[in-house]
């Protein structure tokens, strides 16, 4: 494929993403203990399904006990949530894209911002984290530090706000790879997941010249966005996500509608 007389995807690449598989994409936290962002993506016959996982979902592993999805990262690897999702969603997810804190900034510095909807002023502050939070309310285009404030600022309404936020973020993406401009980008793409990969900070067993594919793919295809049915409640006394209400443990409770 060329653009401007560029080559940005070779042949090669297109025919690897045709052969691309459902994949899970994990969002670590700053201390690195807990993946605060938990995503499948399903490849489904020219369809694009992403269900969003809530990091509060309540898991009942024979092997490591009652916990939240979010908190098996500390305890036994990203390849632990990746089974668990597997069995929430009833799907294969062969790939596994691990992400940790700077990435998204660098891919949206890289794709040359987002435009997206702040809902309200957002204003938060941890000197401990050096986090300093200030976003005006509108509709506007936010820079790769800004769409992190974004998704990180901690709004009234809990986990639920944090999804309603993240999807903001993926319909932003979206729009963003349906401007043909945006593909004169790709090769900066590219070069900044290789850096980010080198750096430790994004893992992944994809192959990384498929990703740019992917991308491009994913805007042309018919996305939809969902998050995992499923109601809150309590269990021994902390608050849970539960998918079903037959996974609800006994003594535990939902939070009334």
């Amino acid at each position: 494929m060329f653009w401007g007389g560029q080559q940005v995807l070779s042949p090669e690449v297109l025919n690897r993403f045709r052969r691309f598989g459902n994949v899970v994409l994990l969002g670590i936290d700053p201390i690195g203990a807990n993946a605060d962002v938990v995503v499948a993506v399903r490849m489904d016959r020219g369809q694009v399904q992403v269900t969003q996982i809530p990091r509060d979902t309540f898991i009942d592993s024979e092997v490591y006990g009652s916990w939240k999805i979010s908190e098996l990262y500390g305890l036994a690897g990203a390849e632990a949530i990746q089974e668990e999702v597997e069995a929430l969603v009833g799907d294969e997810f062969p790939y596994l894209v691990v992400v940790h804190g700077g990435t998204v900034a660098a891919l949206v510095d890289a794709l040359g911002g987002l435009t997206v909807n702040v809902p309200q002023r957002m204003v938060y502050t941890d000197h401990n984290q050096g986090l300093f939070i200030d976003l005006q309310p509108g509709r506007q285009l936010l820079n790769g530090q800004q769409v992190e404030h974004f998704l990180r600022w901690r709004g009234f309404y809990g986990d639920i706000g944090r999804l309603e936020r993240r999807q903001e973020v993926i319909n932003g993406v979206e729009k963003a790879l349906q401007n043909p401009q945006t593909w004169t980008r790709l090769p900066l793409l590219t070069q900044v997941l290789e850096e980010e990969m080198k750096a430790g900070r994004l893992v992944t067993n994809l192959d990384l010249q498929t990703l740019p594919a992917i991308a491009t793919g994913f805007a042309k295809r018919n996305t939809t966005i969902t998050t995992l049915p499923g109601r809150e409640g309590t269990y021994q006394g902390l608050s849970y996500w539960f998918a079903e209400q037959e996974d609800i443990p006994p003594g535990g409770l939902l939070t009334p509608p």
